[in-house]
């Protein structure tokens, strides 16, 4: 195993490009801590095909600190894709981490959609972050499937309120808000907002 030099910021309060923001305090990290997968671009590997990326590693020395989670990658040597990740992370030229999470609860905080719950399911190591921290979110729903928001027009979405789950048919949202049906998440998320 190969233990990275840098320490990746991979969770901050910042609003990021998908409109929503992620409170620190609100991130339960019990079960990742005892399983802290590092993944690629949230990519899971589910044995459908030999060309799967697997997970890179994992991570260590997991700090929360001034509202931010930051750790440290530890890349598999074994893997020769872990090792070329390895090496970019070194050299600087992937810089950005990604937080996996689950959104437990989310209300409107200073007008933001904020996730005040969350459970981190996993960390990934991205190449181009949501927002200016450098990090990304990723949302996983309550059958632990990634909801890929840049494919909200493709798919069924679930929205998870405290008191209720709402299912929502991204085309009709889209005709609702006045978007064509190929928008993206980022743009149905600013519709929502307004």
């Amino acid at each position: 195993m190969r233990k990275s030099t840098k320490r990746f910021t991979v969770s901050t309060e910042a609003v990021n490009g998908y409109g929503f923001r992620v409170l620190t305090a609100g991130i339960n990290m019990d079960h990742f801590r005892r399983n802290p997968v590092m993944l690629w671009m949230h990519k899971r590997a589910t044995g459908g095909s030999r060309s799967e990326v697997l997970p890179l590693g994992f991570w260590e020395d997991l700090e929360v600190r001034d509202g931010a989670v930051t750790a440290v990658p530890v890349f598999d040597d074994k893997d020769p894709f872990a090792l070329s990740i390895y090496h970019k992370v070194e050299n600087g030229t992937l810089r950005m981490a990604s937080v996996g999470i689950v959104a437990n609860r989310t209300e409107k905080l200073g007008g933001v959609s904020t996730v005040t719950e969350s459970t981190l399911k996993e960390i990934s190591i991205v190449d181009i972050g949501a927002n200016a921290d450098a990090l990304a979110a990723a949302l996983y729903d309550e059958n632990d499937q990634l909801i890929n928001l840049a494919d909200f027009g493709r798919r069924r979405a679930t929205v998870t309120a405290p008191e209720k789950a709402i299912g929502l048919e991204a085309s009709k949202v889209c005709g609702l808000l006045g978007l064509p049906d190929t928008a993206t998440g980022r743009e149905v998320m600013q519709a929502i907002g307004k």
